[in-house]
């Protein structure tokens, strides 16, 4: 995981290789303490991820609801089958907010759109 300051008040955290039953704690534990950094926005860039399993897609909801709560918005960036196809079987698409590249996630912000 590689967290790259896009802007002010913008960390966007990449991601890369398997998301998984033994990486998928590292990931959370990672992107919690991404949560107290005073970022207004964190996106988790997943463009990278060669395999997305059940643990990621939960780790993900759930640091998404402890950033909802923190009043921080909360942006996941994915294209590739392999991780896009876990979040709609779980229709975890319908609750996260997924974009298609980090420009697109980005493009929200200068709107004022939040989800």
């Amino acid at each position: 995981m590689t967290p790259i300051a896009v802007q002010p008040g913008v960390l966007a955290i990449e991601v890369r290789g398997d998301v998984d039953l033994c990486t998928s704690p590292v990931l959370r534990d990672r992107l919690f303490g991404h949560l107290h950094h005073g970022d207004s926005l964190l996106i988790v860039d997943l463009r990278a991820v060669k395999f997305l399993g059940l643990a990621g897609v939960t780790d993900l909801a759930t640091v998404r609801i402890a950033a909802v709560e923190m009043g921080i918005r909360f942006r996941v960036v994915a294209h590739t089958y392999a991780v896009l196809m876990p979040l709609r079987i779980t229709e975890m698409d319908r609750v996260l907010d997924v974009h298609p590249d980090l420009a697109h996630a980005l493009a929200r912000v200068s709107d004022g759109r939040t989800r």
